[in-house]
C-alpha cells in the first residue's frame, strides 16, 4: 500500500485485506476513510486521492446515517459536498468532541443505524463545536492582548502562556496566531507547577530541532518540523523564551520570516467564468498535495467593498475588470476593510468558486489575498495626461448636435470597435478612463499612441488619442470613436464634418472613475491627519507615490487631496527637482472645501456626465425611431 496514507487509510487497507477472507464489501466503510484521510491533512494523492474520489461519492449517494446527519447540521448539501467541505465543516465538529469533550461521541455516531439518534449526535457534536470556538475566540484575543503588550510581537518566536486556557484547543490558536504574525507561536497552558502546550511554525524553521537545541528547559516534548507539544516547568518560562529565541535569531533569516504566497497563473477576466470554473472541478479532490488552483489578476477596480459575517469577520467586494464585475470574498479579512477603498485598482489573488443563493448560482472570486496595484511607467504618462485633461475641461454648455445624423451610437463591442477603427488611418480614438485605456492598448501594434494631442508621424496608422486635449482635429480625420463616457462631448459640436460614434457608457463606472480621483470630506481629514502627525515627527519630504501607498488610496487622489487642501490655504507645498514635496501645516479656522476649485471642477464634470447620459439617451431613442 501507499506509504503516505492516514491511520483512517491503514484502516482501510486492512479492511480490503481481511475482505479477501471474509464475505464483506470494504467500500461499505470508503466514507469513513475518506473523512479520516482529510481530517488528517495527509497529501491526496496516489491511494489518498482514490479514497477520498471514492468516500466522496459515496457520502453524496449512500453515505451512513451518522454522516448523512453531520452533513446537514453542518449546513451542507450533499450534492454540492467537496472535499474542502469535510475539512473546514465537517472534521471540526468531529475533532470537537475530542478537543473539549470525549470522543466517543464521535465515534457512537458513525456506528450508529438509528437516524433519530444520528440526528441527536450530530447536534450535540455541534453544540460541542460552538462550544470550542467560543473557547477558542477568548484564548485567540487573551492570547493577542498578552502578545502585544508584553511585547511578544516583537520576538522571533512568540512564546505566551496562561492559567485557563484549554489544552484541546491552544494549537488551533496558535496556527491563528502564526497567520497573524507570520512567526513560529508556542501558547502553554499554566497548570500550577507545570504548563502544557503546542507550538505552531512556519517554512524554514524546524521547531522540533529547534526545541531539540534547548531540550534542557523542557519536560518533555514531541512533534515534527512544523508543529509540536511540549510540557514544561511553569518557573522556566522566561529562560525557555530567551532560549528559542536566541536560536531563531541564529537560524531565521528576514526571508523566512516574511510570507510568500503562491499562484499557478496571471490571467485576464475573459477567462474567469463557468468553463473554467468546470474544468477546475474535474481536478477534484482538493486538499494538501493537491491544492486548489489559484490565479492572479492585476489591476481590478474596487466597486463595491463591506464586512460581512458575524464581528464583521469577512470582505465582500464587487471588482469590475475591463467591463467585467465579478462578485468577491475574503474570509477572516474584515480587518482589512480601512486599507482598501471603492475606487482602488487592486491586484487579487484568489481560488474560483460558486456562491449559492437563494437557489441562484452564480460564480465568486475566493480572495486568498490582496493589494493596491503599483502604477506602471504608461500609468505616470496617463496621470500627467489627466490632470491635463481635467484642468482643460470645457464649461461649454452648448448643443451636443444630433440631428444631422454625424454623430451616431456605437453599438460594437470594443474588439469590433478597435478592429474595424484600425482599418483605416482617418480614424481617431479617443479615451480617457483608465480601465478603459488598459484595454485599448492591447491594440496598440495597431495604432499609434498619443496623450492629450494628436502628434503627426510617418507610419501612417490610426490614432488613439488618450485624455484628448484638442484645440484642431486633423482635416483627414472622417471618423471618431467615443469609447466612454467620461469624454468632454462639447467637442462634437464644433466640429460638423466628422462623424462621430459614441459608444453607450456605463454610468456607475464613470461616477465611480470620479470619486476614485477626486476626495470627499473624509478623505482629506484622512490625508490632513497623516501629514499633520508626520510633520510633528520632524518629516516635511513626501511623494505622493508613499502617501498613496500607506494610506492606500491611488496617486491621483493623493495629488488632488494636496492641491485642494493647498486651494484652502490648510497647507503649504512645493515641489521639488528631486521628487519630493515639502509640505508644512498652516494654522487656520475650518474651511468650507466647496470653496475649492478641484471640488468646483468635480461638481461640473458631474454634469457633464449627466448630460452625456442624456444625450446617450436620445441617441438611442432616435435611432429606435422613438
Amino acid at each position: 500500500p501507499f506509504r503516505g496514507l492516514s491511520g483512517a487509510g491503514v484502516a482501510f487497507k486492512l479492511l480490503q485485506g481481511l475482505s479477501r477472507h471474509f464475505e464483506f464489501d470494504p467500500y461499505e466503510y470508503v466514507d469513513l476513510a475518506a473523512i479520516g484521510t482529510v481530517a488528517d491533512i495527509v497529501p491526496l494523492v496516489d491511494e489518498n486521492r482514490a479514497i477520498v474520489k471514492y468516500g466522496m461519492e459515496k457520502i453524496k449517494n449512500k453515505c451512513g446515517v451518522g454522516i448523512d446527519a453531520l452533513v446537514k447540521v453542518a449546513g451542507l448539501k450533499k450534492e454540492g459536498l467537496s472535499s474542502i467541505d469535510l475539512s473546514y465543516a465537517v472534521s471540526p465538529r468531529i475533532n470537537a468532541a475530542g478537543r473539549i469533550e470525549k470522543a466517543d461521541m464521535a465515534v457512537e455516531l458513525f456506528a450508529t443505524d438509528d437516524a433519530n439518534k444520528a440526528g441527536e449526535l450530530a447536534a450535540r457534536l455541534n453544540d460541542t463545536n460552538k462550544k470550542r470556538q467560543q473557547i477558542e475566540d477568548v484564548i485567540l484575543h487573551e492570547a493577542d492582548d498578552e502578545i502585544v503588550n508584553a511585547g511578544y510581537d516583537k520576538d522571533s518566536v512568540i512564546v505566551a502562556g496562561k492559567a485557563g486556557w484549554h489544552i484541546g484547543v491552544v494549537g488551533i490558536v496558535a496556527s491563528k496566531l502564526v497567520e497573524k504574525y507570520y512567526k513560529p507561536v508556542i501558547l502553554l497552558c499554566d497548570e500550577g507547577e507545570t504548563s502544557r502546550g503546542s507550538a505552531r511554525s512556519v517554512p524554514g524553521f524546524n521547531i522540533y530541532e529547534a526545541l531539540c537545541k534547548c531540550s534542557d528547559c523542557l519536560i518533555r516534548f514531541g512533534g515534527h518540523e512544523q508543529a509540536a507539544g511540549i510540557t514544561i516547568n511553569t518557573g522556566n518560562i522566561d529562560s525557555f523564551r530567551k532560549a528559542i529565541n536566541d536560536i531563531a535569531k541564529e537560524n531565521i533569516s528576514t526571508a523566512s520570516m516574511t510570507e510568500c504566497m503562491n499562484a499557478d497563473c496571471e490571467i485576464g477576466p475573459e477567462f474567469i467564468n463557468t468553463e473554467l470554473y468546470d474544468n477546475i472541478d474535474r481536478l477534484q479532490p482538493f486538499g494538501n498535495g493537491n491544492p486548489v488552483p489559484v490565479f492572479v489578476i492585476r489591476s481590478v477596480l474596487i466597486e463595491d467593498i463591506r464586512t460581512v459575517g458575524a464581528k464583521s469577520k469577512h470582505l465582500k467586494l464587487k471588482i469590475r475588470c475591463k467591463n467585467r464585475i465579478y462578485d468577491a470574498i475574503a474570509f477572516n479579512m474584515g480587518y482589512n476593510i480601512d486599507n482598501f477603498s471603492i475606487g482602488n485598482n487592486v491586484d487579487i489573488m484568489f481560488e474560483i468558486g460558486k456562491n449559492i443563493w437563494n437557489g441562484m448560482e452564480n460564480l465568486q472570486l475566493i480572495i486568498r489575498d490582496i493589494k493596491n496595484s503599483e502604477f506602471k511607467p504608461v500609468e505616470n504618462e496617463y496621470c500627467r495626461s489627466l490632470i491635463k485633461f481635467l484642468r482643460c475641461y470645457s464649461d461649454d454648455d452648448g448643443d451636443y448636435g444630433t440631428e444631422d445624423g454625424s454623430v451616431v451610437l456605437n453599438n460594437k463591442s470594443l474588439d469590433e470597435t478597435m478592429r474595424y477603427a484600425a482599418s483605416d488611418r482617418c480614424n481617431l480614438i479617443f479615451v480617457t478612463m483608465k480601465d478603459t485605456v488598459e484595454q485599448v492598448l492591447e491594440y496598440k501594434d495597431l495604432f499609434d499612441i498619443d496623450y492629450n494631442e494628436f502628434k503627426e508621424n510617418h507610419d501612417k496608422k490610426p490614432h488613439i488619442i488618450i485624455c484628448p486635449v484638442l484645440k484642431d482635429i486633423p482635416e483627414f480625420v472622417t471618423d471618431i470613436y467615443i469609447l466612454d463616457g467620461f469624454m468632454d462631448c462639447s467637442v462634437i459640436n464644433k466640429s460638423k464634418d466628422i462623424k462621430w460614434h459614441v459608444y453607450e457608457s456605463n454610468k456607475k463606472a464613470d461616477e465611480l472613475f470620479l470619486s476614485s480621483l477626486i476626495p470627499d470630506r473624509e478623505d482629506l481629514k484622512k490625508v490632513f491627519i497623516y501629514l499633520r502627525e508626520a510633520i510633528k515627527r520632524g518629516e516635511h519630504r513626501f511623494t505622493f507615490r508613499r502617501i498613496s501607498s500607506l494610506l492606500t488610496y491611488n496617486i491621483l487622489k493623493i495629488y488632488f487631496s494636496i492641491k485642494i487642501l493647498c486651494e484652502l490655504n490648510i497647507i503649504l507645498a512645493a515641489a521639488k527637482n528631486d521628487g519630493n514635496i515639502n509640505i508644512d501645516i498652516i494654522p487656520c479656522s475650518k474651511k468650507d472645501i466647496n470653496d475649492s476649485n478641484v471640488i468646483k471642477l468635480s461638481k461640473l464634470i458631474q454634469l457633464k456626465l449627466n448630460k452625456n447620459y442624456k444625450f446617450i439617451q436620445d441617441l438611442r431613442g432616435r435611432d429606435n425611431g422613438y
